[in-house]
């Protein structure tokens, strides 16, 4: 048995966990039409970055340990931005959902629902924001 073959037969048992990228011949790329994407761009702040990203997943409480739960907080991300008008916001001192809530312009991410706001208040001047 070649290395080939045993690495080959380790990614059949797993090929449930990997995927596979063909390339292209450079010769040929000049001649591929363009790529078409049908879904429009979605603008979410969730995405703008790496450490927002994983804030949310933790706030979430997402996991990507396996292939189950890395699909699975795939979709539940996937849904959330399909449905943008129904975020929840959590309050950063008690960690409550909030849809109304106060929001700091000035720090980043940071948020109070109303009781916690009329409770400690913040050192900046907060914007009300939510339904009512």
């Amino acid at each position: 048995d070649s290395l080939f073959d045993k690495v080959y037969g380790i990614m059949e048992k797993h090929k449930e966990a990997f995927f596979a990228v063909y390339l292209h011949d450079p010769k040929v790329v000049d001649s591929l039409p363009p790529i078409q994407d049908p879904d429009p761009l979605i603008n979410c702040e969730i995405m703008d970055g790496r450490d927002m990203f994983l804030n949310k997943a933790k706030e979430l409480r997402l996991e990507f340990s396996s292939l189950r739960r890395a699909k699975f907080s795939t979709l539940h991300l996937l849904c959330g931005l399909h449905n943008l008008d129904q975020i929840m916001y959590t309050c950063n001192n008690c960690s409550k959902n909030v849809e109304t809530r106060w929001h700091c312009p000035e720090c980043t991410d940071f948020d109070l629902c109303i009781p916690c706001y009329e409770k400690i208040g913040h050192q900046h001047t907060m914007k009300k924001l939510g339904l009512g």
